[in-house]
């Protein structure tokens, strides 16, 4: 019996209140709701919150550090530090 995507407890990223959301689906179709059980929010978010999945594909969102090599130079992709 396939028991559906897998659900993953974390934290809304925007304020200091950290309501706890809950996170479903693959990337390209995830879905984010308020967490029930997180005592903070009890299932209820803001519109940020309600709203931060958005961001995962966002085209002008960064996916990998810029750095400039010189003080003065054009920022350039650069590489995130290893383990």
């Amino acid at each position: 019996m396939d028991s559906g995507p897998p659900i993953t407890r974390s934290h809304c990223p925007y304020c200091a209140l950290q309501c706890g959301i809950t996170l479903e689906g693959p990337p390209e179709a995830l879905r984010l709701e308020g967490d029930a059980d997180f005592p903070v929010n009890a299932g209820a978010l803001c519109v940020k919150g309600w709203t931060a999945a958005r961001l995962l594909d966002h085209p002008e969102r960064l996916t990998r550090p810029l750095v400039r090599r010189r003080r003065d130079g054009p920022l350039v992709p650069g590489t995130w530090p290893g383990p």
